[in-house]
C-alpha cells in the first residue's frame, strides 16, 4: 500500500470502473459509423452508444494500429479513413 495515498483517494481508486472490452455489436457499429461519417467522432460516438467520445477516439487509434499490422483484417478497409484528415467520408463518392 502506498503511504502517500489518502483514505478518500483509495476509495476513488477502488471505485474506478475497469476497462471493458468492446462487444461485437459496438465494434460493428463503430466500423459502420466510420464508413458513413469518416472521422466525425461526435457522430461515431452517437452511433456506437454507451461509450464516451474519448473512448471512441482511443478505440479508433487502437484499431489503426491493429489494421496497420494486419491489413488482411475484414474491417481493415477503414484504415485509410482513420489515417486521413478529419473530414466526413462519403462512401457513395
Amino acid at each position: 500500500m502506498n503511504p502517500h495515498v489518502e483514505g478518500a483517494d483509495i476509495l476513488s481508486i477502488l471505485e474506478t470502473p475497469k476497462l471493458s472490452k468492446w462487444s461485437d455489436e459496438e465494434h460493428h457499429n463503430f466500423v459502420n459509423a466510420v464508413r458513413l461519417y469518416g472521422k466525425d467522432f461526435t457522430k461515431i460516438t452517437e452511433a456506437v452508444g454507451g461509450r464516451s467520445k474519448h473512448k471512441v477516439q482511443n478505440y479508433a487509434h487502437n484499431l489503426k494500429q491493429r489494421f496497420f499490422l494486419n491489413p488482411e483484417h475484414e474491417d481493415a478497409d477503414i484504415l485509410p479513413i482513420l489515417e486521413g484528415p478529419a473530414q466526413t467520408y462519403n462512401a457513395n463518392k
